[in-house]
């Protein structure tokens, strides 16, 4: 399944390093266009700062959950093996 911005939904796409995380006042100019849809950018609220995105070649299915979670170790091998 897809959704109006063409990501599947249910699949691991990327990996990310997170390297902070800060008060949305800190990150200076409020983002504009399409990564404003991602996020709530309103003061008080908090951003992860990412580097070193690395795009998956093939998406890999997983149950999505909130919050921080461990990849099942089936996945988590699939993962590592493309990067």
């Amino acid at each position: 399944m897809v959704n109006k911005w063409n990501l599947p939904f249910g699949k691991v796409v990327a990996v990310v390093e997170i390297y902070d995380c800060v008060g949305t006042e800190k990150l200076g100019p409020q983002p504009i266009g399409s990564e404003r849809l991602f996020g709530d950018y309103a003061p008080g609220r908090f951003a992860w700062l990412t580097r070193n995105p690395r795009r998956l070649v093939k998406p890999i299915p997983v149950v999505g959950r909130q919050f921080f979670f461990d990849l099942p170790k089936n996945v988590e091998l699939l993962v590592k093996s493309q990067l």
